[in-house]
């Protein structure tokens, strides 16, 4: 799934709708979150689990939606977590 935030609340934190997050959990999908700073693939399960709760009224009184917060870029991109780290010896590097 992809969602597209054009204007975070301040710097890179967004907030995402339960309803959005728990559909993706339910589909064993990830969400693809793209801001004007970059765009991140997260696990909602993980954004449900470490993000901020909000209650907030749009346009029903009395059933306000909730929203969960997070910073986008302190979460490591699943590409960096599978990467591996090379090995250099010493001894080869002084002679580059």
């Amino acid at each position: 799934m992809q969602i597209e935030i054009k204007k975070p609340i301040y710097s890179d934190y967004i907030y995402i709708r339960k309803e959005t997050l728990e559909l993706a959990a339910r589909l064993g999908e990830l969400l693809e979150v793209k801001i004007p700073q970059g765009s991140r693939a997260i696990d909602p399960k993980e954004w449900m689990a470490k993000g901020k709760i909000m209650k907030k009224i749009f346009k029903q009184p009395g059933n306000p939606m909730i929203l969960f917060g997070n910073h986008l870029m302190e979460i490591k991109p699943l590409s960096e977590t599978h990467q591996i780290t090379p090995q250099i010896d010493l001894k080869q590097a002084s002679l580059l």
